[in-house]
């Protein structure tokens, strides 16, 4: 009789342990993150050593602009364990006793906007750019991103290279292609291809 009884409390106390945690709100501790623009299928990026023939695997250096301190206190952002000062709008890498001027890698996130940001609508999608760099909001921060296929911006960074491919002139900043498009409001760049 006593074992019986025991049995039998032992399976009302499961049950009622698998209601518990059935009803029990799942715990998301890393919401997912909406997809990362990718380039269509049908763009293949453009292998280095052909947009800089003298120069295989090479991209070369954007020019040696170097700060030895800034007027006020930039805002410090790490990627892989990099830090990254942000001021102006632009990131800067410490270098011994100096900061040298470098493009944001993917993924690095801002929880601010430089002042002067332009809006990209591509499609339902919203992107903000700034001086050769894309953003895309994730939350309350905003995430470098690889330029969107076909975003349409109105001015690049001193730093773009002019290149030539096929006789055919590009601008590359950070390893994206833009080409020069006339519209009736004038001279935009076109993001048209990538480069490896």
């Amino acid at each position: 009789m006593f074992c019986l009884f025991t049995i039998l409390t032992v399976n009302m106390e499961a049950q009622n342990a698998s209601k518990i945690q059935k009803t029990r709100p799942a715990r998301n501790i890393h919401p997912p993150r909406p997809a990362r623009p990718i380039h269509p299928p049908h763009v293949k990026p453009i292998p280095s050593h052909i947009i800089y023939p003298n120069h295989r695997h090479y991209f070369p250096p954007y020019r040696h602009r170097v700060v030895y301190h800034f007027p006020h206190r930039p805002r410090v952002y790490y990627h892989h364990g990099h830090p990254y000062h942000f001021y102006n709008g632009y990131f800067w890498r410490p270098n011994r006793n100096r900061f040298i001027f470098s493009v944001p890698p993917f993924g690095l996130r801002i929880n601010f906007l430089p002042t002067g940001y332009h809006k990209v609508f591509i499609g339902p999608d919203v992107y903000f750019y700034f001086k050769g760099t894309f953003y895309k909001k994730y939350g309350e921060e905003y995430e470098v991103i690889k330029a969107p296929y076909n975003a349409v911006v109105y001015e690049l960074p001193e730093e773009a290279t002019e290149v030539y491919i096929g006789g055919k002139r590009f601008y590359e900043y950070n390893h994206v292609l833009y080409k020069v498009v006339r519209t009736p409001e004038g001279k935009v760049f076109k993001v048209v291809n990538y480069v490896n």
